[in-house]
C-alpha cells in the first residue's frame, strides 16, 4: 500500500474508533468532539517550537504581478543560496492564481518552486463542492429546524464562506449519519460475528472511560477492532452499492467529509503530508465535476508526480 493510502486509511480508522467511542457514551458523554478527541490522542507527542524569520518588506501591493514575480524571483534565490532541490511557496487563493500565471510563462526559471494553495482555502472550496452537491438536498432544512445556523447565515456556511460555522455544520451532520450507519451495522452483524463485535464494543468502553493516545493506538491495533473494521468497510461498500440509488447519493457525504473535509483538517494539524495529498487526489474529480476555483489549483506542478515525491 503506498503511503498516502496507507495515511488515508488509518485516518478512516480512527474516524471510525471516535464515532463509536461517542455514540457508546448514552448517559454522560465521555468522549469529545472530532478536535477535542484527536488532542486527547496525541498528549503523548512532543511539539517542536518553530522558528519564524521575515524577508525584506516589499514595497508595493501583494496582488500586483510584479509583486508576486518578485516574491518568486527571491524564493528562487534562497533555494540556490541554500542548495535545496525545491522550495515551497504558501499563498491565499487570489495570489496563487497569479502566482501560477506567473510560473507557467517562466518555465525554466521557476521550475524547481512548487507554489501551494494554503489548506484554508483548500478547504473553503471544498466546503463549496459540499453545499453545491448537498445544500437542495435537504441540508439547508435540516440545519435550519435543528437551529444549527440561523436562516440568515445558511448561504454562507454552504458557499464555504464561513468557515467556522461550516466545519462545525458538516461535522454534526457526518456524526449524526455515521451514528445512524453504526447502529444498522450492529443489525447487519452475522450472529457469528456478534460475540467478537460485543467484545470489541467493551474495549471501546473502558477506553472511553480514560482517553489517551497510548490506549487509543493500542485499540486501533487490536484484533477485535481490526475485525470489526473489516466488516464495517464491508457494509459500507453494501450501502454504497447494493441498497439503492439514495443510500448510495448520501454516502457520497459520508465519503466526501471523512476523506476530503476532515482528512484536509486533521493533515494541517498534524502535519501529515501523505494524508494531505491523498485528500487532494480524492478531491481532483470534484473540483472539475462541480466547476471549483481549485481546478487552476490541480492543474499546477503540484499534481505532477516529480514534484509531488520530491
Amino acid at each position: 500500500m503506498e503511503p498516502a493510502t496507507n495515511a488515508a486509511s488509518v485516518s478512516v480508522s480512527k474516524n471510525l474508533l471516535w464515532i463509536i467511542t461517542r455514540t457508546l457514551s448514552k448517559d454522560i458523554q465521555h468522549a469529545p468532539g472530532f478536535t477535542g478527541f484527536n488532542i486527547l490522542t496525541r498528549d503523548s507527542l512532543s511539539s517542536t517550537e518553530n522558528e519564524i524569520g521575515y524577508l525584506p518588506t516589499i514595497n508595493s501591493p501583494a496582488t500586483q504581478l510584479n509583486t508576486v514575480f518578485e516574491i518568486m524571483h527571491r524564493s528562487e534565490a534562497i533555494r540556490t543560496e541554500l542548495n535545496l532541490q525545491h522550495i515551497v511557496i504558501v499563498m491565499d487563493q487570489a495570489l496563487y492564481a497569479k502566482a501560477m500565471q506567473i510560473a507557467w510563462a517562466n518555465k525554466e526559471i521557476f521550475q524547481r518552486i512548487v507554489i501551494r494553495m494554503g489548506a484554508f482555502h483548500t478547504i473553503c472550496n471544498s466546503l463549496c463542492i459540499l453545499g453545491l452537491r448537498f445544500k437542495d438536498a435537504g441540508l439547508v432544512d435540516l440545519v435550519l429546524e435543528t437551529n444549527l445556523v440561523a436562516e440568515g447565515s445558511t448561504t454562507k456556511v454552504f458557499d464555504g464562506k464561513n468557515y467556522k460555522r461550516a466545519v462545525r455544520v458538516h461535522k454534526i451532520i457526518y456524526e449524526s449519519l455515521m451514528r445512524i450507519m453504526w447502529f444498522e451495522f450492529q443489525k447487519w452483524v452475522s450472529t457469528d460475528q456478534a460475540e467478537m463485535l460485543k467484545s470489541c464494543v467493551a474495549e471501546i468502553l473502558l477506553f472511553s472511560d480514560d482517553i489517551n493516545q497510548i490506549k487509543f493506538e493500542e485499540l486501533l491495533d487490536s484484533d477485535n477492532f481490526i475485525h470489526v473494521q473489516e466488516l464495517w468497510i464491508r457494509f459500507t461498500d453494501y450501502l454504497r452499492e447494493e441498497n439503492g440509488p439514495l443510500s448510495s447519493y448520501w454516502m457520497t457525504y459520508i465519503d466526501f467529509v471523512e476523506k476530503i473535509l476532515l482528512a484536509l483538517i486533521r493533515a494541517a494539524r498534524e502535519g501529515d503530508w501523505m494524508l494531505h495529498l491523498s485528500a487532494l487526489r480524492t478531491l481532483i474529480p470534484w473540483t472539475f465535476a462541480y466547476d471549483s476555483q481549485l481546478r487552476l489549483f490541480f492543474t499546477s506542478v503540484l499534481c505532477s508526480n516529480d514534484t509531488v515525491t520530491n
